[in-house]
């Protein structure tokens, strides 16, 4: 009787977070993809996620990508203005690096100073040139170091707003593990990034004047980056889920807590939470 009681107790609170969209990547048939573009995975609000170039296979309710150069190999699309709608923002991914390709990303939102588009060029698939003119970006490794990660932001082709930290995901390649980014607006023209791995914080940054509003988002990646030169991701994704709220550390601890669901059923952290102290609850009376 205790487990309905507790979900009870916590179902009533606020909503702390609505879910933008959540890509259980489960709808791609098993086995080689073809990245012209035809296969969509379909987030459970219905927003499309396009994979472009080669080399992407799906297993196991994911999608593998297999690194390498921007000009041909496999990335995640994911649609325009989906980052510049909101004012708060937590990104998050159960994913696994499988190798240290330089300058890889988790994700890269933004535009390059080439392509389409009067504010930012918008690449429509593999190549072109150019550098990142506006984004913002997680990299698991600078270089082909795995003892250090990069969280960056810049607008417009202005001063970037960096925060490093210094974990060693060597240790860790191959597996999967959550990485969890959020954007805090703190009010007055101003923001701070950070990012949490497996539920615990690996950094933080201060204040900076920025605002997510005023971001150009039409190269909106999953495993590749709008600084063209660098190589796009070795990686697995088994889910990716946007929410317009900055998570706190509890929040990133309990998402980390419900592992990997394949899905997100309501767009609340707060059921989030909910699932995982009641997941504890049957590990410890199972125990």
């Amino acid at each position: 009787m205790k487990k309905p009681l507790l979900l009870a107790t916590l179902l009533p609170l606020p909503l702390h977070a609505a879910l933008i969209e959540c890509w259980p990547f489960n709808d791609v048939p098993a086995g080689a993809i073809n990245g012209n573009g035809s296969v969509v995975s379909l987030g459970i609000n219905g927003m499309p996620a396009v994979i472009l170039g080669g080399g992407a296979s799906s297993f196991g309710n994911m999608i593998d990508l297999p690194g390498g150069g921007s000009a041909t190999q496999a990335y995640i699309d994911l649609p325009n203005g989906i980052i510049s709608s909101n004012t708060n923002l937590t990104a998050e991914t159960w994913m696994s690096i499988n190798s240290l390709q330089a300058w890889q990303r988790v994700f890269d939102f933004g535009s390059t100073d080439t392509g389409v588009g009067a504010q930012g060029g918008e690449l429509f698939g593999p190549g072109g040139g150019g550098q990142g003119l506006e984004y913002i970006l997680l990299a698991p490794n600078q270089g082909t170091n795995p003892a250090a990660q990069r969280l960056e932001h810049r607008e417009n082709g202005g001063t970037t707003n960096t925060t490093d930290s210094f974990l060693n995901i060597g240790a860790i390649i191959g597996q999967q593990h959550l990485f969890t980014f959020t954007w805090e607006d703190l009010g007055g023209g101003f923001a701070r990034q950070s990012w949490y791995l497996d539920g615990t914080l690996a950094v933080q940054s201060g204040a900076f004047a920025a605002s997510l509003t005023t971001l150009n988002d039409v190269n909106n990646w999953l495993g590749r980056s709008n600084w063209v030169n660098d190589a796009n991701t070795d990686g697995t994704y088994d889910q990716f889920a946007l929410y317009d709220h900055a998570m706190t550390g509890a929040e990133a601890l309990a998402s980390f807590n419900a592992g990997p669901v394949g899905h997100i059923p309501e767009p609340s952290v707060n059921l989030i939470l909910a699932g995982s102290l009641l997941g504890l609850m049957a590990r410890r009376r199972r125990a």
